[in-house]
Parts: structure tokens; sequence; C-alpha cells
């Protein structure tokens, strides 16, 4: 059995945030003298945030730290003239008042200089927002090698714990790459990796959590087009979803009656797809009611393509999604 890890159990951001406020409380001149490694290890994650707004590095430099304060997450005195305002998470996306965060911090440090942070060791597909907020980001792409550079130096049990954690965690990212396809797709965290990958091959690729009553799942979503429904004379945005296995074709209602739209893009698109030979559009088992809405789908193993050892074949995948786009413009162009 291997040693239980704390930060198996301390899975909150709650815990994240104590992690990173004990991590920087390290950087503080004094501390030194309670642990030199763990100091140098403190104030390199400092000084790996303050780069992020061009600030010079420190060798000595008075630091205090404070969690959960002024509605922040962690804010961070360092010296007689920076703050730095921490947005910590580790699944979950920004909050929708990072401006007024920053704000908020730099009314009660009214003669420093606020340098807002979104640290997060998690995923999420789009971060256009938070950058519009000002806030600089610092992935786990970021802070592993800084860990890195210190985990055959330190001896700290929290500190390996952490350390084996992310590890842990990142690899489980990346398992899409190296591991047979029947593997992988039965857990979340490679799916995230694969639409991570697939963000970089297709333009208007986006992907987060879907929730819904049986627990959820991961979703990619792209190639949004606007449908005219011949019945009714509105339009409606159609568009491809991965629902961590099958590819669906959508259509948003709104708040229209669904059944009418919803059968009568059915029709086109199954249509479309007879003439163009594409037997595996079928209709889904069960025609639901709502928003947004499932009218035909591709099953996992004719759209995620395999090489002969089981492991995901990159290139045959992103022809067989192409095909599937291609297929929603012949079906809207139909009806022109």
């Amino acid at each position: 059995m291997t040693a239980p890890n704390l930060f198996d159990y301390a899975t909150t951001e709650l815990s994240q945030d104590a992690f990173v406020c004990w991590m920087l409380a390290w950087a503080d001149e004094r501390a030194i003298v309670a642990d030199p490694t763990m100091h140098q290890t403190g104030l390199d994650l400092l000084n790996a945030l303050l780069q992020l707004h061009g600030q010079p590095q420190f060798e000595h430099v008075r630091v205090q730290v404070h969690k959960q304060v002024y509605r922040a997450d962690i804010v961070v005195e360092v010296g007689k003239h920076l703050i730095l305002l921490i947005e910590d998470k580790i699944h979950a996306g920004a909050d929708n008042d990072l401006k007024q965060y920053h704000e908020i911090i730099c009314r009660h440090f009214p003669h420093r200089t606020v340098l807002p942070i979104f640290f997060k060791t998690g995923d999420q597909s789009d971060y256009r927002e938070i950058k519009q907020a000002g806030f600089k980001l610092f992935l786990r792409e970021q802070l592993l090698p800084v860990l890195r550079r210190w985990c055959d130096r330190v001896s700290n049990a929290i500190f390996m714990d952490f350390m084996e954690n992310l590890e842990r965690r990142h690899t489980k990212i990346g398992f899409y790459a190296v591991n047979p396809v029947a593997v992988w797709t039965e857990e979340w965290d490679p799916w995230i990796g694969f639409y991570t990958q697939l963000q970089k091959e297709i333009r208007g690729f986006g992907w987060d959590y879907v929730p819904n009553r049986n627990g959820g799942f991961m979703g990619a979503y792209w190639h949004s087009k606007t449908w005219m429904d011949p019945g009714t004379g509105l339009t409606h945005e159609v568009y491809l979803q991965i629902e961590q296995g099958p590819l669906c074709f959508k259509i948003d209602v709104g708040d229209n009656e669904p059944r009418g739209p919803r059968d009568r893009w059915h029709e086109r698109l199954i249509g479309t797809a007879k003439e163009c030979g594409l037997a595996e559009v079928r209709r889904p088992l069960r025609m639901g009611y709502g928003q947004w809405m499932t009218v035909a789908r591709i099953e996992q193993e004719h759209w995620l393509m395999e090489r002969p050892d089981g492991t995901l074949d990159l290139d045959r995948t992103l022809v067989k999604l192409q095909i599937a786009a291609d297929l929603i413009d012949r079906a809207v162009a139909a009806g022109i």
C-alpha cells in the first residue's frame, strides 16, 4: 500500500487556498530560519507570480498573506508597495465579479500596486473574460515547473503530497494520447485532455461540464449554424456536440414549441445524410423535449477513430468530425 495522500481527501478549493497561502507565507524573509529550502521554494513561487506582471524578482522581502478577505480568495502583501490579488480555482470557472474584486482591493490598499492573478490547477475551455478583467493566468502548466524544481530538495510532507497529487491529475489529462480509446473514454479527465487537443485543431471549438439528471458529462460543442424552419419561418441554432461518447446533432429551439422544429430538422438532417451515404447518422433512441435537443447522433465507434493498437488516431478522427460539420452545412443549405 502506498502512503495516503492528504490531497486525495482535501479536494476543495478552500484546501488549495490553504496550500497556496502556506507556500507564499514561506516566501517571507523571516521564514528562512525555520526551513531555508522551503523558504526558497516559496520565494520561487512568489517571483513566478510577480513575473506575470513584469515585476522585478525578490531575494529578500517581507510577505503577509491573507485568506478570504474583502471577497478575495487570497491577498498577499509583498513588501511595502505590491499586492497580489489571487483568484484561486481547481475546476470551477471564474466568478463574474473579477473586476469588482479588483476594485475592492484597490480601495483597501490605495497606495499600492494591485496585481490580479487567476490561479488554476484544473482546466477550462475559455479564459477570455478573465483576461478582459485584467487578471494574468497562472495555470497548472506554469505551476508544475516551479514545484518540480524543488521536489528533489524539499522533504516537507505537505509539499510532496500536493506535488504528487497534482502530477497525478496532470497525467490523467494526457491519458487520451497514450492509452487505448476503450480505456480512457471511461474516465472524465482524459476527455478534457482530448477536448483541449481538438480545440487546437478546430476553430470555434469549446467544451464544459454539462449537467443533467443522470449526473452530467463533459461535453464539447462547435460548428454552430443558423437554420430556418420552413414550417414556421423562425431561425434556430443547430450545432454539433460530443457527449463523452456519441457525436450529437443538436438544435436550440429557444422559447418556441419544440416538437415541430425538432422533427423537421431531424428529417432534413437524416435525409441529407442518406443522400451523402452516411448510414452511421441515426435517430437517437429517445427524442426529448427542452431548449437544446438531439435530433441525430453518430455512435463513438463511428467517429472516434483508433489505430491498430487501439490508441487514438487523431487525423482520421478529425476527418470524421469534418464530415459531420459538412453534413450540417449541406442540410442548412438544402432549404435555401
